[in-house]
């Protein structure tokens, strides 16, 4: 856990509605049992995925075909359709339907790596740190980076409060990124001699 991080309301209703579940390992995170805490079916089938919300029901069917992590990331997705949105995109602006999107995706990932559940990044570099992420949380790596993306953005709006024990998280987390996306040979001499100089400590938070 981040002691400068604050989480959003979806994220403290997230981890609220996990712990009435009693979820408190990433390995408990289970994509059927919280589909029916919130009255949706989950079906299998040869199509592309989709969710439909109705007064009386509640339905996200998945691809039987996709690995397992797309099938959880996407379910999370969808979930976030049925829990927060309203109305169907066929029919609705187009602008409005990517603010559904934007906000689905932020959604999936509070959902499928939860505040309360992410490790305690101590002694770890950060391109560890991502890979420990998608191994406990069953996650693709792109879909780890993503949470650290979003990690940084929430540090930066504690950032003015906590200037000094922040900018080393950052800087460890953007390396990583960087490490994770273009390789270790497209980093810049600058970049290469502070993430030796980073690899080499202990994150003081």
């Amino acid at each position: 856990m981040f002691p400068y991080y604050q989480p959003t309301e979806t994220e403290l209703l997230i981890c609220d509605l996990y712990q009435t579940l009693n979820i408190n390992h990433p390995h408990e995170i289970d994509i059927d049992l919280i589909s029916a805490l919130w009255g949706a079916d989950i079906v299998y089938y040869d199509g592309r995925a989709k969710s439909y919300w109705e007064d009386l029901g509640s339905v996200i069917f998945l691809n039987k075909d996709d690995p397992p992590e797309k099938q959880r990331v996407v379910f999370f997705h969808e979930l976030c359709h049925i829990v927060k949105h309203e109305g169907h995109q066929d029919v609705l602006p187009g602008l409005f339907v990517e603010l559904q999107e934007t906000q689905a995706y932020h959604f999936m990932l509070f959902a499928s790596m939860p505040y309360y559940l992410l490790p305690d990044p101590l002694e770890m570099i950060w391109s560890e740190y991502i890979g420990l992420l998608a191994e406990e949380f069953h996650v693709s790596l792109e879909v780890a980076a993503a949470r650290a993306e979003q990690i940084i953005a929430r540090l930066d709006e504690e950032y003015y409060y906590h200037r000094n024990d922040i900018a080393l998280t950052k800087s460890k987390i953007k390396i990583a990124l960087s490490v994770h996306r273009f390789g270790r040979k497209k980093l810049s001499q600058e970049s290469e001699h502070m993430l030796r100089q980073l690899d080499n400590q202990v994150c003081s938070f």
